[in-house]
């Protein structure tokens, strides 16, 4: 299954800058089976059982905006050695800082 990341349910999550700007807005995100197929087609991984997010933007200083996200993803993937397939957990936190130009 070939994929760009624009087919994405995840490519199209938008949040208003008027939305943001009235406080902290929060979000969380639950991709379905379809969906994490899709994105480990992408991203070149032998299967994606399970991905989601939560995150909230708020307002930083000078129109800027603060987003910080929690991802958690179960993948699959086969060793390039043993050629074992191995389970794997993702659980990272991440912050961005959106500035306008």
């Amino acid at each position: 299954m070939d994929a760009s990341f624009e087919e994405l349910e995840l490519a199209n999550v938008t949040v208003s800058a008027r939305e943001a700007a009235k406080g902290c807005f929060r979000q969380k995100y639950h991709a379905d089976p379809a969906e994490c197929a899709k994105l480990g087609s992408l991203i070149g991984l032998g299967e994606i059982t399970g991905f989601e997010a939560d995150y909230q933007v708020e307002p930083s200083r000078s129109g800027r905006f603060r987003m910080t996200a929690h991802l958690r993803a179960r993948i699959s993937q086969n060793c390039v050695a043993s050629l074992k397939e191995l389970d794997n957990s993702v659980d990272e936190e991440f912050t961005v800082l959106f500035v306008s130009g």
